[in-house]
């Protein structure tokens, strides 16, 4: 009697060993001994973001199964393969089913398929909120601009240049800006790591992600300081001063 083990059992069982030629028992106290013949990779048999398991395979000979899983890799595509894989079964057992066949993609896209829907949603939700952050920068910075439209006319009544106004302002609107970024970006980094068993193959710090967000977000507040800024640095000093 001879098994097969995967990569797990034999880091679990002999680390730091060659296990082939090693002996395990299997199928119980009454169960044969088995000698290894082979190690395989790690199988992900139901789920992809499950962590490898041990597993044996037994020659069907030795073990034989009312079920058989047949896997075929082809460089063509799989649908054109059905019909021949049933008439070369069939060849073989008439009386054989073959029943679930299926692509490996589809199979890939079931068991991904709660977590897709779920990040989409993040993702629908995530989109939804930067457009808000957006506005309600614009609009809080370029408020805030305006409000201060009888001090800029007194700094341009005293001789203050437009250009050094413009440069002010959106200097002052940087720099509260910036602020706001660093701290959503470590919030952002903390909240990553709660999401972080809903994802696979991706990281919860995405840079790219990061930075994009951090130069739209910069883009909105450079526009809500400078627009305004320009518009008030235009108006004659006498109208700024009697602004309300």
């Amino acid at each position: 009697p001879v098994i097969v083990i995967n990569q797990t059992t034999a880091r679990k069982i002999w680390p730091n060993e060659d296990p082939l030629g090693k002996r395990v028992k299997s199928g119980g106290l009454d169960g044969p001994w088995r000698t290894v013949v082979g190690v395989v990779g790690d199988v992900r048999h139901y789920r992809l973001d499950e962590p490898p398991t041990m597993q044996s395979y037994f020659p069907n000979m030795q073990w034989p199964d009312d079920m058989v899983v047949l896997a075929i890799r082809s460089s063509s595509s799989p649908e054109k393969l059905v019909a021949a894989v049933r008439q070369q079964i069939s060849a073989v057992d008439k009386g054989q089913p073959v029943y679930e066949v299926a692509a490996m993609g589809e199979l890939l896209s079931t068991t991904l398929a709660p977590r897709r829907l779920t990040m989409m949603l993040i993702c629908i939700f995530a989109g939804l909120a930067a457009v808000i952050a957006a506005v309600g920068i614009y609009g809080v910075i370029s408020y805030a601009v305006t409000q201060r439209t009888q001090e800029i006319g007194i700094r341009m009544a005293l001789g203050a240049q437009p250009g050094a106004i413009v440069r002010m302002v959106v200097r002052e609107g940087l720099r509260i800006t910036l602020a706001g970024l660093a701290l959503g970006l470590a919030g952002a980094m903390a909240l990553g790591r709660l999401i972080e068993s809903m994802l696979f193959n991706v990281k919860p710090l995405d840079s790219v992600t990061f930075i994009a967000v951090t130069v739209v977000l910069g883009a909105v507040a450079l526009l809500a300081t400078y627009i305004p800024a320009r518009r008030t640095a235009g108006v004659d000093p006498i109208t700024a001063l009697r602004y309300e």
